[in-house]
């Protein structure tokens, strides 16, 4: 035997047993692995998948190793117990929030009822405050004017009086008209601030069912 049949020879068993190496790895990988055209899966260890829009655990394998697929073909089954219950959860909160905006509804209908009606009767409360106020300012003004026509006749009668020009009794009758006119004078002026106090009261009243019927209108604009 020549010296190219023994190199020939030697490169022949070394191909033959890298051949049988190649084979071997491919009979025991083949057998721990399913091939596909896009994945390796290692059938006995592997338990979730990851499809193009859910993961979960397979539980269902419609199709076997070599198997030919067409498009579109269910492969396998997951698990959907999870999404399920996740869809209940959803569906759950969905109904409440519909039930939220039924409860909320009614309640800007009867708050929408209260701040009409608080707003008819608190500017109906001014109507009514303007006109007393007004009735008492004119009745002070003619009380003003008595007052003022008295004054001159008790200046008058005073000195009539110290001139002994005019009983005792006339003098002391203008004295006290005067002094009873200013008691009611004082009177009608309390009664007028008061007056005034509480239709202030009543406009502030006013501007806070105007911030309510803001506050409303922001509301509906949400729902």
């Amino acid at each position: 035997m020549n010296n190219k049949t023994k190199i020939a020879t030697v490169i022949l068993i070394i191909s033959l047993v890298l051949l049988g190496y190649y084979v071997y790895k491919w009979v025991v990988f083949s057998k721990a692995y399913a091939i596909t055209d896009a994945v390796f899966v290692k059938s006995d260890s592997i338990s979730n998948i990851s499809f193009k829009r859910v993961a979960g655990r397979i539980i269902k394998i419609n199709v076997k190793e070599g198997d030919r697929v067409n498009k579109g073909e269910l492969l396998a089954r997951i698990d959907d117990e999870d999404y399920k219950v996740k869809l209940q959860g959803i569906i759950y909160q969905i109904n409440s929030l519909k039930n939220e905006k039924e409860a909320l509804k009614i309640k800007i209908e009867k708050i929408t009822e209260e701040i009409a009606l608080k707003t008819d009767i608190s500017e109906r409360k001014v109507n009514i405050l303007n006109d007393e106020i007004k009735a008492l300012e004119n009745s002070k003004k003619e009380i003003d004017a008595n007052i003022e026509q008295l004054n001159r006749d008790y200046k008058r009668y005073k000195k009539l009086y110290e001139d002994k020009a005019v009983p005792k009794n006339s003098f002391e009758k203008i004295a006290t008209s005067l002094k009873s006119l200013r008691a009611k004078q004082d009177s009608v002026k309390d009664k007028i601030n008061a007056l005034k106090r509480q239709r202030n009261i009543a406009k502030k009243e006013i501007e806070l069912v105007v911030l309510q019927q803001k506050t409303i209108k922001e509301l509906n604009k949400k729902y």
